[in-house]
């Protein structure tokens, strides 16, 4: 599910001391079973349950939906030319 490197955000940060932030995003470091170990919080043990995250949407995504499109009559322009 989780693989090295993968950018994760954060659904569940109750009992986590104020180290998590829910809505953070984060990279994981290492992947360990049920645990994650992240890059930018190094804990000495275990690491944070994997249900505490969802993997973060790629932001190619989000720039895709930037881009503007020529609009002809109500429709989109692409295929029409």
């Amino acid at each position: 599910m989780f693989r090295m490197g993968q950018s994760v955000i954060c659904v569940d940060a109750r009992r986590s001391s104020g180290a998590l932030r829910r809505g953070a995003v984060y990279t994981v470091d290492v992947v360990n079973g049920k645990f994650l170990h992240l890059a930018e919080h190094r804990i000495p043990h275990g690491g944070w349950y994997h249900w505490r995250f969802r993997p973060a949407p790629s932001i190619a995504i989000f720039q895709a939906m930037l881009q503007p499109k020529e609009i002809v009559h109500g429709e989109e322009a692409e295929g029409r030319r």
